[in-house]
């Protein structure tokens, strides 16, 4: 008898469960409505393509003189973008590369402002999110969002180098025997590289929760919606790369195309940030 009442308790507590994260489910839905959380992501998605001309022009210039590292670049565009997306990046940047040109630091302005304007977009959204008011200054806000942009640009190029040295790497190792247990470790750790980006992508985003938003709140407790954020990043651009690969998606926007492929991405990209500051922000739909 006891054995049947344990079993049947054990269900209503899995029922009970799965209702509740029905419940959430359905909160969080209610929430992104209510904190205008696709007004937010438009905004802050045009300043970023705004960024965008500036920054390509800059990094062209620099890669240049860096030639040996471009091959690396090229892999990381394709390891963060959609494939549609990457090829028409690569191909802006080759013919940019072809052209002769010194560097010029009013591109990198450009694109800390352009990009900067983004983040201010993105502190307003989490603030409204944590339930705050903004009380920095306008200067204050300014020079938090260039630095998160050029934080931004340093783990992009921080992960671009760790692709160029697990190639390097895989190229020397095989010259070594796999018997050796020193070798088979190091194999292993440049074959999990993508493990790597994925960890620095959630410790990054993780701490955008944490510092953005005028709001004091522990490291730890921003950690799911870093997560949530990361793997529903890559889960988006895959789904989109396919649809726009098998199923002609966007096709009707003839040569406007890319463009309206990249504001898809950028912007589906920046609601499931928002939707991971609200997952963050549990007490606030509960």
């Amino acid at each position: 008898m006891k054995k049947i009442e344990k079993k049947f308790n054990n269900k209503i507590f899995r029922i009970n469960n799965f209702k509740s994260i029905g419940e959430d489910i359905l909160k969080i839905i209610k929430s992104i409505s209510s904190y205008g959380v696709p007004s937010y992501a438009a905004e802050t998605s045009f300043f970023i393509v705004l960024s965008f001309a500036p920054a390509l022009l800059f990094i062209s210039s620099i890669l240049k003189y860096v030639s040996f590292f471009n091959r690396e670049i090229f892999i990381l565009i394709d390891e963060t973008f959609p494939d549609y997306i990457a090829i028409n990046v690569k191909n802006i940047l080759h013919e940019i590369l072809e052209k002769n040109g010194q560097i010029l630091p009013i591109y990198g302005l450009l694109a800390l402002w352009s990009a900067g304007n983004g983040i201010k977009c993105m502190i307003k959204g989490l603030n409204r999110i944590y339930g705050v008011k903004e009380e920095r200054n306008w200067l204050a806000l300014r020079i938090e969002g260039a630095i998160y942009t050029f934080v931004f640009t340093v783990v992009i190029l921080f992960l671009a180098t760790l692709s160029f040295f697990n190639g390097k790497i895989k190229t020397i190792i095989k010259w070594f025997p796999n018997d050796i247990e020193f070798i088979r470790e190091i194999h292993m750790i440049a074959e999990n590289a993508s493990v790597v980006t994925i960890v620095l992508l959630i410790i990054f985003f993780t701490s955008l929760y944490t510092f953005l938003p005028n709001k004091k709140v522990k490291w730890v407790k921003q950690l799911r919606g870093g997560i949530f954020c990361t793997l529903g990043w890559e889960i988006f651009s895959i789904l989109l790369s396919i649809y726009v690969e098998k199923f002609g998606g966007f096709s009707l926007y003839g040569s406007l195309n890319t463009i309206a492929i990249v504001m898809i991405w950028l912007y589906g990209s920046i609601c499931i940030f928002f939707i991971g500051g609200i997952i963050n922000n549990k007490k606030q739909y509960k």
